[in-house]
């Protein structure tokens, strides 16, 4: 997943110099895009002809999106906040076949193992709700937003 070499992912890593000595480290924490990719293909409203999970990779940030809300009266927002939430599952036979293979759990701890993952920078991470669509972005830890330049339609000719 994500450039995956040799369980690296090389596209994502940085490295840090730290005590003369490089050491290696990932811009996002990949446990929590692999679980929020799972979580959206789980939640997802297969009923929504013509839609997919959505994940999109630009230079400061991973977005994953999903049509479908999630059931009941709760919503994405009261859901992140619950300290232990419980999941309904909208494709159970999907859940309990990603369960039986160990790419989840059947828990509903999705949002914890988030939080977790992202507990010294939970900043990085915001779960949004947009009517029928759930939208997670990870904000990446170290992009440095490059200088811009005047446009050449701005200068003035001498």
């Amino acid at each position: 997943m994500l450039c995956k070499t040799n369980g690296r992912c090389k596209c994502l890593q940085i490295g840090k110099i730290i005590n003369d000595i490089r050491e290696e480290t990932t811009e996002y924490q990949l446990e929590a895009i692999r679980e929020v990719i799972i979580n959206a293909m789980v939640h997802r409203d297969y009923a929504k002809l013509g839609t997919q999970v959505d994940v999109f990779i630009y230079d400061d940030r991973i977005e994953i999106g999903s049509v479908g809300r999630p059931l009941g009266e709760t919503s994405i927002e009261q859901i992140s906040q619950m300290r232990f939430p419980s999941s309904e599952r909208r494709n159970k036979k999907l859940a309990d076949v990603l369960s039986r293979l160990k790419y989840m759990e059947r828990s509903g701890t999705e949002f914890i193992r988030i939080k977790e993952y992202y507990r010294n920078d939970i900043e990085n991470v915001e779960f949004i709700q947009e009517e029928d669509f759930v939208h997670v972005v990870f904000r990446s830890r170290t992009y440095i937003q490059p200088p811009k330049y005047p446009s050449s339609r701005n200068l003035k000719t001498i």
